[in-house]
């Protein structure tokens, strides 16, 4: 009697304990199961922020262009401008679906299929700014200038001006400037490449510069010049150089000219005329 009575206190204790254990476990699953249906929806949501949400594709009555399941007909393919897309899979030969391009074309928001070089981080075709303009769409926002001395200070869409930087091609600067290798480091900066007058390039001291291609509109934050031994050429000898021999050539010219006289006159018994060009030569190869 006393162990059946044993048998049914220890059944009742625990059974309580294996009804608790399972509705945890249940609790425990539903709850994951809840949040990932929350994440997912959030995910959904996140990427379609704007978009208006229809089951109806392109073709059908009511479809409207820009409605979250405009582009998933296969047999009515979006041409450019068209959205909602998933993906270019939705778009019609030749264009791509280009994230968020929708606004381009209108629209609030959502992806739009568009030729391929709207998404090429490009100014080309008929663009009017990187990826904007023309086919791409014509509601383009300002260009975006980085701060000097930036990767992402000059671009086609912000061509830099005299001393700005960095740079990358003379497409990046404003028109009668090229890009410089390294000077950005005469207009005060770091390091990099700058957009500068085409006579800060040339190896000359010239136009407004206080040294060789530094100084004035070519920044003026110039390194000492660099002076070779006794005998040798400085940074100045090609302007020295080139005036000195063209000084040189032209004496040389002159004197020619001044012999030949001479010689021609002597010929014709005149010494007198001789004597006079020997003064004249030796004053003009001095």
């Amino acid at each position: 009697m006393w162990v059946r009575d044993l048998q049914h206190e220890v059944t009742m204790t625990h059974q309580p304990t294996r009804v608790i254990g399972a509705a945890s476990v249940l609790a425990l699953f539903a709850g994951a199961c809840s949040f990932e249906t929350s994440a997912a929806e959030e995910a959904g949501l996140s990427e379609n922020v704007g978009v208006q949400r229809s089951e109806l594709h392109k073709g059908q009555p009511g479809a409207i262009v820009g409605q979250s399941n405009y582009c998933d007909d296969p047999l009515q393919l979006c041409a450019a401008g068209e959205g909602d897309c998933d993906s270019s899979a939705g778009c019609q030969p030749g264009l791509v679906c280009g994230r968020g391009k929708s606004v381009q074309f209108g629209l609030t928001a959502g992806d739009a299929c568009v030729p391929a070089h709207c998404t090429n981080k490009l100014h080309d075709a008929d663009e009017t700014q990187i990826d904007c303009g023309g086919t791409c769409g014509t509601t383009c926002a300002p260009p975006t200038c980085g701060p000097n001395g930036g990767a992402e200070r000059c671009t086609t869409d912000c061509p830099c001006d005299v001393g700005e930087g960095d740079c990358d091609s003379n497409e990046e600067c404003l028109t009668g400037l090229v890009c410089s290798r390294g000077k950005l480091i005469q207009y005060g900066l770091v390091a990099g490449d700058a957009c500068v007058p085409a006579h800060c390039t040339n190896k000359l001291r010239d136009a407004d510069e206080t040294q060789i291609d530094c100084g004035g509109s070519c920044g003026t934050t110039c390194a000492p010049p660099t002076c070779a031994p006794n005998g040798g050429e400085s940074d100045a000898a090609p302007i020295a150089s080139a005036a000195s021999a063209k000084v040189t050539a032209i004496r040389m010219t002159h004197a020619s000219r001044a012999w030949s006289v001479a010689a021609a006159n002597s010929a014709s018994t005149s010494p007198p005329l001789v004597m006079l060009a020997c003064p004249l030569i030796a004053s003009i190869t001095a």
